[in-house]
Parts: C-alpha cells; structure tokens; sequence
C-alpha cells in the first residue's frame, strides 16, 4: 500500500480530501503519516511529508528535520534548530543554532561548531553538510505554546552570514 500526502483536493474542496483520507483510513500529524490499517512501524516521518520545509541547496533539497535528528544524537548538545540561511543566487545553506547541555563550558562554545559540522558531515550527504556554520546560542528562541520560532533563526542566521569574513573555496 502506497500512502502519500501530497495528494490534492479534488475540485478545490478540502472535504473531498478529507473524505478520501478518512475512507483510507490515513492518520496525518505534525511528526507523522500512515495507515491505521498498518502498524506504526510503517509511518512516514514528516520530514518526507511537508516539503515547504525543504532547504534548497544547489538542486538538492535538504531536511532539517533530518539534520536536527541528527544533531541532537551529540553529547554536548541540548537543543538544535536547523534553518536555511537564504543567498543572493538563491541557494540556501543549511545553518544550525544548537545549545549547551547543563554543566558544559563556556569553553566548550568555542569548540562545539567545529565539533558538530564533523560529527554531522560523517553521517550526512556532501550536500547537506551544514556550509551556513553553527552557532551556539544561550536558547533557542520558542513561542508561548512552545514551538521553534524559525522566522527569527532565519533573519539571524542571514545577519551572521553577511558579518563573517567569507574565503573563497573554503565553502
């Protein structure tokens, strides 16, 4: 059974959609898809789902779901949020905001970058490695319900970019 949720009302009606969905029996949430029919061994994790957050990077499109999944795997980290920081050529590059675990250093701010573009370039893909840098913040900013605020990391992220000193070939 294929399960998809990109399908697409028919006629403009999202009850059409809706009905389909329901007579399928197929379960959509903020983490997941799948078939209620099937065990949850089979569900489809949102980031394959929700591609309008996609970060486009020279064709490719890159999941920050992913990279945050993978990201929070290292032991020096809290909490991780992963934007796009967007070019003038209309790339994007993969730009992470990680946090401190309690008890780490201030000296481990200093090394944490480097440590977690190597620790994720070994598990990901040449092109999702995070080009836009990582940066270690005091917090991640969250609204009142308690979700990332990714406008404001993507505005920061871009302020950084244009204030580093950039060397060519070493991007």
């Amino acid at each position: 059974m294929i399960i998809t949720t990109s399908m697409s009302s028919q006629n403009g009606s999202a009850q059409a959609t809706w009905a389909i969905l329901t007579t399928r029996n197929i379960y959509i949430s903020a983490e997941e898809t799948r078939c209620l029919d099937l065990p949850p061994k089979y569900s489809i994790p949102a980031h394959l789902t929700f591609p309008q957050d996609l970060i486009k990077y020279n064709g490719a499109q890159v999941s920050p779901l992913e990279l945050e999944e993978i990201i929070r795997e290292h032991p020096n980290v809290a909490d991780v949020a992963v934007v796009g920081t967007q070019l003038d050529d209309g790339n994007e590059l993969p730009t992470a905001f990680v946090t401190l675990k309690e008890g780490r250093s201030t000296e481990d701010s200093t090394t944490l970058p480097k440590e977690v573009m190597e620790f994720t370039a070994s598990k990901v893909s040449p092109y999702k490695r995070l080009r836009g840098g990582v940066h270690v913040v005091d917090a991640i900013p969250k609204n009142a319900m308690g979700k990332t605020l990714y406008k404001d990391l993507r505005d920061a992220a871009v302020k950084l970019y244009k204030a580093r000193t950039i060397i060519p070939g070493k991007l």
